[in-house]
Order: structure tokens, then sequence, then C-alpha cells
């Protein structure tokens, strides 16, 4: 889950760079976009990803707690 975060502060970053880029119009409006259009899903795509990510991950440590395993009981008294 780590590195959909990364990949997803990157996908914020390089929406800050294509602005910056047709802000000093060194790419022309149809290129901003297209480019942003693009960006646009690959965001949604990994915000998707985390959330899914986070949610598996609750459910997964709730299915722990729920079995009371002997030993996640011992890990959690560490």
């Amino acid at each position: 889950m780590h590195k959909l975060h990364i990949a997803l502060k990157e996908a914020n970053e390089t929406m800050y760079w294509l602005k910056v880029l047709y802000g000093s119009e060194f790419i022309s409006k149809n290129q901003y976009d297209e480019l942003m259009n693009d960006q646009d899903e690959i965001y949604k795509i990994l915000f998707s990803s985390v959330k899914t990510a986070k949610e598996k991950l609750k459910s997964s440590i709730y299915n722990l707690q729920s079995k009371k395993s002997p030993i996640f009981i011992f890990r959690l008294k560490i």
C-alpha cells in the first residue's frame, strides 16, 4: 500500500507540473487537455486502488481479531 501512496503523490506532482508547463506556454491548450485527461484517469485508478487496499487491510485485521488466534493475541501484548 505504501507504493500506491507514493504513486498517488507522484500523480499529484505531475498535475502540478502540467499546470506549470501550460502556464509558461511550453505546451499548447490541446496538449494540456489531453495530458490532464490521461493524468486524471491515472489519478482515479490510483485513488481507487488505495481505497480498496485500505478496506482489505481493515477487513483482514478485523478477521484476525475475530478469530482470536493465540499468535495474534501474543503479538498484541508485545
